[in-house]
């Protein structure tokens, strides 16, 4: 990777090494609120960034990078990784459909039926990809895995729209003093942060479509574009999530001066 694409190869690896510690980091932080606290929220949040940001994410990329880029990858290991990486995504996800049910819409019964919808469009998806070897070459063209996909976009669809659904009915409070600038600001973080993580998994599939028409060094110029989309779109989700749940000092004053006229 680093032979072929140079520096762009080294900037892609950085960024996957910033998003799986802010993952991580943040999940540990979560769990242990939710254990001080016996509070579900942030266990359900803990669990998703911990498997399908952290893990999941993680063994995605081994198994994808194995396929891509060696010359004779090995099928077995490439099944392995990218079955259990999906899976732990699939975890992570029905945890965070979980989280959107209790927070936003504890008294509603649809989001139960978009929750089956979604997490059973995945858990499909998976067994007709692992049952078919739809996982061996690390390609989307497998109709299981593009039914996989689609649970996933969507999934984080939801995940991203709702916090700005919520921030938009808090922002309208903020000049009223009827809600805390930090907190409407952290609910649009969160929410952009997993649009960017939507686009993230969408990336994949129409990367992989336009390869196939491309070839020579079209081909070598279009994967290093997308490996810099890919490595921001991931620094902006490690960034937003990051100010979600550690808003720094600095970060705390710009909020506040950015409502300040709000406010006067």
């Amino acid at each position: 990777m680093l032979e072929l694409y140079g520096s762009v190869g080294i900037v892609a690896g950085l960024g996957q090494a910033v998003y799986l510690v802010v993952a991580f980091v943040l999940a540990w932080h979560l769990l242990a609120r939710a254990r001080r606290n016996r509070d579900m929220a942030p266990f359900l949040l803990g669990i998703q960034l911990l498997f399908a940001m952290g893990f999941g994410y993680m063994l995605c990329a081994a198994g994808m990078g194995l396929a891509l880029l060696s010359k004779t990858p090995s099928t077995s290991l490439v099944e392995a990784l990218l079955a259990s990486g999906y899976g732990c995504t699939i975890v992570g996800l029905f945890a965070a459909l979980w989280f959107e049910r209790r927070v936003f819409w504890p008294e509603a019964r649809w989001p139960i039926a978009l929750i089956a919808g979604l997490t059973g469009a995945m858990a499909v998806g998976w067994l007709g990809a692992a049952a078919s070897g739809g996982f061996e070459t690390g390609s989307y063209a497998s109709g299981w895995v593009r039914l996989l996909t689609a649970g996933m976009l969507g999934t984080n669809l939801w995940v991203g729209i709702e916090p700005l659904v919520y921030h938009r009915k808090l922002a309208k409070r903020v000049p009223l003093g009827l809600a805390e600038p930090l907190v409407a600001d952290r609910f649009l973080l969160w929410g952009l942060g997993s649009l960017a993580r939507a686009a993230l998994i969408l990336l994949g599939p129409l990367a992989e479509a336009q390869l196939a028409v491309l070839g020579g060094e079209a081909r070598n110029s279009f994967t290093a574009s997308t490996l810099v989309i890919a490595s921001g779109l991931g620094l902006a989700t490690s960034i937003a999530y990051w100010l979600t749940f550690n808003p720094t000092p600095a970060y705390v004053r710009w909020v506040e001066r950015r409502y300040r006229g709000v406010l006067a």
